[in-house]
């Protein structure tokens, strides 16, 4: 091969791979994010497999999601990962006393859960092994994600969530599965490393009610709610909403209508192009003395267990006292919104560190205070 057609051999295959790229779903890369981020915060083991180069792949993606996840201080929990490529007597031993076809399907009968997570990578996705594998899982209730490419083989029909590299080329299409899965190890990594925003629901993000917010249709946005929490996630910071929805107990409203709402605000907020990482709500009165209404730091503290962050580099935006009573205890900067309980007043004994007039201008103080 002369040196221009070198050349250009390496331009066109460059140029392939770039138009590849261009094509990835990121809306589906977000919900395989997600479907980790899940097991993580659930405690779920992660499996993952492959044959040939994807074997390769499969350990650098426990390799990543293991080691590359965890914190400089080593404070944050792990992921509990498990490459089914990795042994290569319990490979060698089921495929020469069983079938080939069984080396991971026999791994996955001795440590799998309900909930944990099975990876299976494959160029063509037809591979006997991954097809078994992930049949296993599936009946398990497990939850199954698939890389392939081609037109997604019969890994397609059988994984819960399969990503499919738009390529007919097997070199090309295992470059894009070591991309993806170091786009994921990086974005879970961003995710640990956010800063936390958590806000009240009723008087920060809709308007608040004295009967309660008990539908959907009783949802009324505050102007400028969506856009400023697409500012924070624009910024880099995690948004969870905490939130006391005593109507539950008191039989006005239900969980089922609560979590309804919470669904229809979060898919509202991304499509404005911002994202709730998560909602914790409390359903009980104050007379039931529980652990997790505010002013109690019970909910605060379920998110900081799920997520591993430093509460004392996040913040807390509220409207009543018992919101910044709960960030106080936590130890996060608290920021009243002056419509709220006290109108702003910073004389009373559980004073907020900062008052703003909305979430917009409470979005403005955070990142002037961070960029300080």
């Amino acid at each position: 091969m002369k040196g221009k057609d070198r050349m250009s051999f390496v331009e066109n295959y460059l140029r392939e791979l770039k138009e590849i790229l261009d094509k990835l779903p990121s809306s589906q890369i977000e919900k395989i994010k997600d479907i980790l981020l899940g097991a993580y915060r659930k405690d779920k083991k992660v499996f993952i497999m492959g044959n040939g180069g994807s074997a390769a792949t499969a350990s650098h993606f426990a390799c990543d999601l293991a080691k590359g996840t965890v914190g400089k201080d080593d404070s944050r929990k792990r992921f509990k990962v498990i490459a089914l490529t990795d042994s290569v007597p319990i490979i060698t031993a089921w495929a020469n006393d069983t079938a080939y076809e069984n080396i991971f399907l026999e791994q996955l009968k001795s440590l799998l859960d309900v909930g944990d997570v099975v990876i299976a990578i494959s160029g063509s996705g037809n591979s006997k092994n991954i097809i078994k594998a992930i049949e296993y899982a599936n009946a398990q209730k497990a939850l199954t994600i698939g890389l392939t490419g081609f037109k997604g083989g019969k890994l397609k029909g059988v994984v819960q969530e399969c990503l499919i590299v738009p390529s007919h080329s097997l070199e090309q299409i295992e470059d894009v599965h070591l991309i993806l899965e170091h786009i994921l190890c990086s974005w879970l990594r961003a995710i640990f490393l956010s800063r936390v925003v958590f806000l009240d629901r009723d008087g920060v993000i809709c308007r608040d009610r004295d009967d309660y917010v008990k539908s959907w249709d009783e949802f009324v946005w505050i102007p400028g709610a969506k856009e400023a929490l697409k500012r924070l996630n624009d910024n880099h910071y995690m948004t969870i909403v905490v939130t006391n929805q005593a109507g539950v107990a008191r039989g006005i409203t239900s969980q089922q209508a609560v979590e309804d709402i919470h669904k229809r605000m979060v898919r509202k907020v991304s499509q404005a192009g911002g994202k709730i990482e998560a909602v914790y709500y409390c359903p009980h009165k104050p007379e039931d003395k529980c652990d997790c209404r505010k002013p109690k730091a019970g909910l605060l503290q379920k998110a900081a267990r799920d997520f591993t962050f430093n509460p004392k580099k996040s913040y807390l935006v509220g409207d009543k006292i018992s919101d910044i009573e709960a960030g106080q205890r936590l130890g996060c900067t608290t920021i009243m919104i002056k419509n709220g309980e006290n109108r702003g007043d910073t004389t009373g004994k559980n004073r907020a560190d900062y008052t703003a007039s909305d979430l917009a201008e409470a979005v403005d103080l955070i990142l002037q205070l961070d960029s300080a």
